[in-house]
């Protein structure tokens, strides 16, 4: 019997800040606060999540900061969910 498992990473936006200037890309805009969350699959079907990282994201060049999940629920409450 064969039985395929792994994992798989989705990832979804919780809400966007306000304009902030990006680092890397020097572009001012709304950043986005995003979750992924990495799940163990059974065949090709997510089964349970193992972990979720919380980060903020210039929509521009993809520039990720990681933030915690505390500071990520406190951005969406100050800037409203999406």
């Amino acid at each position: 019997m064969l039985i395929l498992f792994g994992t798989r990473t989705k990832e979804k936006t919780l809400c966007t800040e306000g304009a902030l200037r990006c680092s890397h890309c020097g572009n001012v805009t709304n950043w986005e606060v995003r979750k992924t969350t990495d799940w163990f699959t059974l065949f090709f079907v997510p089964v349970f999540p193992l972990g979720s990282r919380y980060y903020e994201v210039c929509p521009v060049c993809n520039r990720a900061n990681p933030i915690s999940r505390a500071d990520s629920e406190m951005l969406c409450r100050q800037f409203g969910r999406e």
